[in-house]
């Protein structure tokens, strides 16, 4: 089943309906899988069981349930507390209803994703943060490395160097 999910982490009052998260069944359950969502999130498909605590090695995860906002996928980084992760229901879409988020995602002028060039990759290590000509290599302690690319010529090796993108073949 694929979800449509709430992004929660943001500071937006009332988040839209964006992001694209599965559930699959396996022999002993439900479990919800995801890609990422440009920060750290479940590495490890998580088993769709309100209250369970799981860990991915870098995280503690667990969900809730509730009325509004369904179920809730929670986070709790080393020595921090609890947070709101993303939010979706269990209305199935299909792939025709990802099309409206993308479009909004790409082209409203109150998207936060289309101002500024922006990449994030994980690594066994933690996960690199591009941000406009910023980046920021988080470590596996939650520690935050943050250098800015010296020009076009260095901010195209620094992409190519951490998230093997050659910008010249576009």
């Amino acid at each position: 089943n694929e979800y449509l999910a709430r992004i929660l982490y943001t500071e937006d009052e009332s988040p839209l309906k964006q992001h694209r998260v599965l559930e699959v069944q396996a022999r002993d359950g439900n479990y919800i899988c995801d890609v990422g969502i440009g920060t750290e999130s479940p590495r490890i498909p998580l088993k769709k069981e309100e209250g369970l605590v799981q860990n991915d090695g870098f995280c503690d995860y667990k969900l809730e349930n509730e009325p509004f906002l369904g179920w809730i996928i929670w986070q709790r980084k080393k020595m921090s507390e609890w947070k709101k992760l993303y939010s979706f229901t269990d209305e199935i879409q299909l792939s025709v209803d990802f099309l409206q988020p993308t479009f909004y995602l790409e082209n409203s002028s109150r998207s936060s994703l289309n101002k500024q060039l922006s990449a994030v990759i994980r690594t066994n290590d933690g996960l690199i943060v591009l941000e406009d000509d910023v980046f920021k290599v988080h470590s596996v302690n939650h520690e935050v490395r943050m250098f800015r690319s010296e020009g076009k010529e260095d901010l195209n090796s620094k992409i190519k160097e951490y998230f093997g993108i050659d910008r010249r073949l576009s």
